[in-house]
């Protein structure tokens, strides 16, 4: 099992005067501009009674996907990244370069480099001097990113559970092999909460991690309702703020599903010692039960925010 150490944050980074370095992947995603909203509410509230020289925050590099240019042109500009990335064709590079320069001119701000293709966010998550990589993707192909930023040295902030359940031992591996006590650090509310629970006790004293579910849009449905629920019913989630793909399943529990093998492997914990719990509010986000029979829950409001 993962040692509780492994995932409390790097305190002295946190606390020093040097801005902390980000490469954000799937930035125009629900995760993506989430954390850019956190840099910015974070660049703000350090800026009134602040004497430090830098912000707490500097954004290296973004990449996304095509659907979306506009709006990946405004955050590069607004956070004057050095490079930007799409995942698209040259045509949608040479639009996303337009869009950058015309931005980039009513900002008086310099023209980020710009990549593309299907290497791209595998190409910016080893940008030379990153502090961390959040990796926001969806779906198995953020692995490859993934496995590029452990294997620059950086650290990875994990919203990509599919990359960790496909790549096992090969991102674990990975993780361990740049010699940072916490190369891999959780997003999914879950399992921040866990990381968080794991911080009061040692690695020997766990008995059992509890993940929670709201039950989504069709908790309490019969089996003959089921039958007739519609993808618009899918994407209504009644608690959490997420991208489409993720609140469809979600709704199909296929997510939590997920998520449960996502635990195993980043606390080393066997599957048979993970349950899944019922909580509609989601406010308690998970667990950890201690062999002495203690049980530590995190609460927090149901925004990704907060475990970002």
């Amino acid at each position: 099992m993962t040692s509780p150490r492994t995932m409390t944050p790097d305190l002295d980074r946190a606390t020093s005067a040097a801005p902390r370095r980000l490469v954000i992947l799937g930035s125009t995603g629900s995760i993506g501009t989430q954390a850019l909203d956190v840099v910015e509410r974070a660049t703000d509230l350090a800026r009134p009674e602040s004497d430090a020289q830098h912000p707490p925050f500097e954004v290296l590099a973004l990449a996304a996907g095509a659907g979306n240019l506009e709006l990946l042109a405004r955050q590069a500009v607004r956070f004057r990244v050095a490079a930007v990335g799409t995942s698209g064709t040259a045509d949608d590079a040479a639009r996303l370069g337009e869009l950058l320069a015309d931005a980039a001119r009513a900002a008086s701000s310099p023209v980020p480099e710009v990549l593309y293709g299907e290497r791209a966010a595998t190409e910016l998550a080893a940008w030379d001097g990153a502090d961390l990589v959040l990796n926001g993707i969806t779906g198995s192909i953020g692995l490859a990113p993934t496995l590029a930023a452990l294997g620059a040295g950086h650290r990875v902030a994990l919203a990509n559970k599919e990359s960790l359940i496909a790549g096992g031992p090969l991102v674990t591996a990975a993780a361990a092999g740049t010699g940072l006590t916490n190369a891999l650090i959780p997003v999914d509310s879950e399992h921040s909460a866990i990381a968080q629970a794991l911080c009061s006790g040692t690695a020997a004293e766990v008995e059992r991690l509890v993940l929670t579910a709201s039950g989504g849009p069709f908790r309490g449905m019969s089996r003959a309702q089921l039958a007739h629920v519609t993808p618009e019913q899918a994407l209504r989630h009644p608690t959490w703020d997420m991208g489409a793909m993720v609140t469809t399943n979600s709704a199909t529990m296929v997510n939590k599903a997920l998520e449960v093998l996502e635990a195993s492997l980043l606390f080393d914990v066997p599957l048979d010692r993970i349950d899944v719990t019922v909580h509609p509010q989601s406010v308690v986000h998970s667990m950890v039960q201690f062999v002495d029979g203690s049980t530590l829950a995190q609460a927090s409001p149901p925004d990704m925010r907060l475990p970002i």
